[in-house]
């Protein structure tokens, strides 16, 4: 199971991008989560056993609604997880 988590900065919240990112996720048949965090970034992990759908789907990061400034992305050690969800604000 490949898992990423990236941190995507710029004017990411209040503008529909995580529901942008559940969906284009879930398209790909990728499981995990994505948050907003306190710092105004929204954070994003994603799981599959693809490593090019999970990283197709970092691209598309770029892509969202809203200025996205930057996405920085790594490694993460996660459970398997069931379904794609949209969590709470994270602390930063």
């Amino acid at each position: 199971m490949i898992t990423k988590q990236a941190t995507v900065r710029g004017k990411v919240q209040n503008v529909g991008f995580r529901a942008y990112v559940r969906r284009k996720a879930e398209e790909r048949g990728i499981v995990g989560m994505v948050c907003n965090v306190e710092d105004g970034s929204v954070r994003v992990v994603a799981q599959h056993t693809d490593s090019a759908a999970v990283e197709e789907l970092m691209h598309l990061l770029y892509l969202g609604p809203g200025r996205v400034d930057s996405v920085t992305w790594a490694d993460f050690e996660a459970d398997p997880m069931a379904d794609f969800s949209i969590g709470h604000t994270a602390p930063k």
